[in-house]
């Protein structure tokens, strides 16, 4: 059995930087900027996604958080070099 790789582990502090896709955002209130913490993460054929705890957002209904790609996320403290 293969196991799948993640960017992130759960309890990881995260930021949304992105989002590009909007059938898979659907109904979700997040915006580029907000800030949660990994609670859940799955691959499906969206590739690896995660389930998060916005800081102040309520959670969305069935899963208790908000889903989104991975690519959409960096560290919540990602270092950022300017020249």
């Amino acid at each position: 059995m293969n196991k799948m790789k993640y960017k992130f582990s759960e309890g990881d502090r995260i930021r949304v930087t992105k989002i590009d896709d909007m059938d898979y955002y659907g109904l979700a209130t997040y915006k580029i900027g907000d800030v949660g913490t990994i609670s859940i993460r799955r691959n499906n054929e969206n590739g690896s996604v995660y389930g998060i705890d916005f800081d102040d957002l309520p959670a969305s209904g069935e899963d208790g958080c908000w889903w989104a790609k991975e690519s959409w996320l960096k560290p919540e403290n990602a270092l950022i070099l300017c020249e």
